[in-house]
């Protein structure tokens, strides 16, 4: 019997060293894994961080560009109106020309010419250069130039307006 007491105290001895041993064993790839998982978190954090940062950087970048589209569809607008008010105001000023000029022919007369100062013939002037029979074609090319500009307006500012 104390044959077996003292193989039962070996064998819990022994027992107690190999848990000892284990025990030791283990809780330094426990502090192994703990100090990669506080790194996997750290990585995390930062990846997340940046990806915001990212974000910011992208959204102050888009308010930048609406801004300025915002500035340049106004300043188009504006351009578009002030060309449809040049437009209008040529074509009834051309119009008024143009009346006169047919009014003036009506009559049996020439539209007498100044000989001196802004209106004076010039030299070397082509037959037809302003003349009244020239005027509906270059009221007509006027016109035709006005209508042109106002439809690359438009389409300058379509082609904008989808930025915003």
């Amino acid at each position: 019997m104390i044959l077996y007491a003292k193989l039962a105290a070996a064998a819990a001895v022994l027992l107690a060293l190999i848990g000892f041993g284990w025990w030791l064993g283990s809780s330094h790839w426990k502090a192994q894994y703990e100090a990669l998982q506080a790194q996997n978190w750290q990585g995390q954090a930062q990846a997340q961080k940046d990806r915001a940062d990212a974000l910011q950087n992208d959204l102050k970048n888009l308010q930048a560009t609406a801004a300025n589209n915002a500035k340049v569809i106004h300043d188009l607008n504006e351009q578009n109106a002030t060309a449809i008010d040049d437009r209008a105001r040529l074509g009834m000023q051309l119009a008024r020309v143009l009346a006169r000029a047919t009014r003036s022919q009506a009559c049996g007369g020439s539209v007498p010419q100044a000989a001196s100062g802004q209106n004076a013939p010039r030299p070397g002037a082509a037959p037809g250069d302003g003349r009244p029979a020239d005027l509906p074609r270059l009221i007509a090319d006027a016109l035709a130039e006005c209508k042109g500009n106002g439809r690359q307006l438009n389409a300058l500012s379509q082609e904008i307006a989808p930025q915003l």
